[in-house]
């Protein structure tokens, strides 16, 4: 049983001992069945072990099953038995359970290292982020940093010391504190730079912070040094999965899932290659009334924009269909704007396109073009572009007398990170009665508050445009400017695992100026909620309340909207 446990557990061959070593055990519980004997002492220590060695070959629900019926039986499980019995429910989605049955183990008396590990691990999974947080750094504190096995003259570095640093560094990611978690994986890597746990952590670390390609710098130098580590392995399969770098991606999760099937982390790797591979729905809709009708929003509107795309073809492409319809009343009549399309988009590592054709189907059908591409230069870096010879972008106001148009754009966005990002944008919008608008735009965005349940960001948005055609029939400002400040506060109510809860608050402040009519304020406040039902569904729907001037006249707006991604 000991020599299955200290196996390397990256090896083909890691479970020869334990399945060795369980069926000896199986056997002499048949001796002691066999002998008529009443269970003893003897017998118990056989089921303890049996516990352990079950949950040292991943056979979780056995082990859970096998402790569950000794203490149905009244049988005082020893605290090593127990602290395996909690890892098997940690293993199964119990952190509840588990989390109680490893303080009971410790309580008794059971010190060991992987139960204290196991500990934090079941507070992190139960959402008790403090605890989790005060458990790590009393197992860093509580463990010396050498062994001396025999004497002085053998004093080692202890291995359970780096293991519990790495942790706790990592800990803080598992809350979203990137950045302090950031600092202390990169100052054990410095201090232990072939740690290969503490550089995987980091690893997987940069992958969350949404920097796929340092990531994977670090993957390959682990799997370099150790072409056979498993967790190296499990993040180089995320890595290129991010990256779309789909034939290696692929690869990678197939050779996991042969090798290591009981694994939690490479079946989560399989799952998501799996949903990788299926189609999306994803819809967004939304519907308004304005106080007025001056503005672009009309006194009622309503609009809905569906994609449906097919599962992957040959790795790289996916077709898709593309509906689009939006209609607002205004004081002159009625502007609708509906169509239909279907195209294909083009996905590789760095790089993404889309063509489509469509076509208008109201009472003035027209055949459009559509395309758009982006370009990740960097983790950093991403630029993209887009035209439509028919665009969704002409106003509905301009749709009542039977303006259309066509539009170009580009844009560049700086993410430093998930907590900093800057963005800028042009577009063009060619209307068919003359008209050309130029707009520009451009965001900041910085994390202010960053947590496990709270988070704060702030925004700062501008915007400018300007139109070559005056007395058009629809808003049409010869120039305009505005620029806001937006405070976004999200809170998440409950998260179990792949499913969650979250709510968010907007409130906004800005001005708005437009040639000839001076400059007024506006205000914004949205609340929404997000549920992400699992990694396949996701529903998000609010409501939001603006003030905004148009041609010198204030007007409210309310505006509901509802968005939702499926994969089946």
């Amino acid at each position: 049983m000991r020599w299955g446990a200290a196996a390397d557990q990256d090896a083909l061959d890691r479970f020869s001992a334990t399945d060795a070593a369980l069926a000896q055990n199986e056997q002499l519980l048949k001796d002691a069945a066999a002998s008529g004997s009443p269970a003893g002492a003897t017998v118990h220590r056989l089921q303890f072990d049996r516990i352990v060695l079950l949950r040292n070959r991943v056979r979780m629900q056995e082990a859970a099953d096998l402790y569950a019926s000794l203490i149905r039986d009244g049988v005082e499980v020893a605290p090593y038995a127990q602290a395996a019995a909690a890892d098997a429910y940690l293993h199964l989605r119990q952190p509840e359970k588990a989390r109680d049955l490893f303080l009971q183990a410790q309580s008794r008396g059971e010190p060991e290292f992987r139960a204290q590990i196991g500990l934090f691990y079941a507070y992190s999974d139960a959402e008790q982020h403090k605890a989790a947080l005060d458990q790590i750094d009393k197992v860093v504190a509580a463990t010396p940093k050498q062994i001396n096995a025999y004497s002085p003259l053998t004093v080692a570095d202890n291995p359970d010391y780096a293991s519990a640093l790495a942790t706790a560094g990592a800990a803080r990611g598992y809350q979203d504190r990137f950045e302090d978690a950031q600092c202390r994986l990169e100052a054990f890597r410095d201090l232990a730079p072939w740690n290969m746990e503490g550089r995987e952590k980091l690893a997987t670390l940069y992958n969350t912070r949404g920097w796929p390609r340092r990531a994977e710098q670090d993957d390959l130098w682990i799997l370099a040094a150790e072409p056979r580590n498993r967790e190296a392995r499990i993040g180089y399969a995320d890595t290129l999965r991010e990256l779309r770098d789909w034939e290696p991606a692929q690869r990678t999760a197939a050779a996991l899932e042969e090798e290591y099937p009981e694994d939690r982390q490479v079946q989560r790797v399989d799952r998501l290659w799996r949903i990788h591979q299926m189609r999306e729905l994803q819809v967004a809709a939304g519907s308004g009334d304005s106080s007025g009708g001056n503005g672009p929003l009309g006194t009622r509107e309503h609009q809905i924009d569906t994609h449906l795309y097919s599962a992957p073809i040959d790795r790289d492409w996916r077709a898709f269909v593309h509906q689009f319809e939006a209609q607002a009343t205004f004081v002159d009549g009625n502007g609708s704007w509906r169509r239909i399309g279907g195209g294909a988009e083009y996905r590789i590592r760095d790089w993404r396109a889309s063509a489509e054709i469509n076509q208008s189907y109201d009472s003035k059908s027209d055949v459009g073009l559509s395309v758009a591409g982006d370009w990740w230069a960097s983790d950093e870096w991403n630029v993209e572009a887009a035209a439509d010879t028919s665009s969704n972008d002409i106003p509905l106001q301009a749709r009542i007398t039977g303006v259309r148009g066509w539009s170009v754009r580009a844009a560049a966005t700086y993410r430093a990170s998930e907590s900093r990002s800057f963005r800028a944008g042009v577009q063009n919008i060619d209307f068919n009665d003359g008209n050309r608008r130029e707009i520009l735009s451009g965001s900041a965005t910085q994390r202010l508050i960053a947590g496990p349940v709270y988070k704060l960001d702030g925004v700062i948005g501008l915007y400018s445009s300007r139109n070559s055609l005056t007395g058009a029939a629809y808003f049409n400002p010869e120039s305009d400017f505005g620029a806001d400040a937006t405070l976004i506060g999200e809170q998440r109510l409950w998260r179990r695992y792949e499913r969650s809860f979250a709510h968010r608050l907007y409130l906004s402040l800005g001005q708005y100026d437009q040639k000839n009519f001076g400059s007024g304020p506006t205000r914004g406040m949205r609340y929404e909620h997000e549920w992400n039902f699992d990694d396949r569904l996701s529903l998000l729907y609010g409501a939001q309340r603006t003030l905004h001037p148009y041609d010198g006249q204030g007007e409210y707006a309310n505006y509901y909207n509802l968005a939702a991604n499926w994969k089946f």
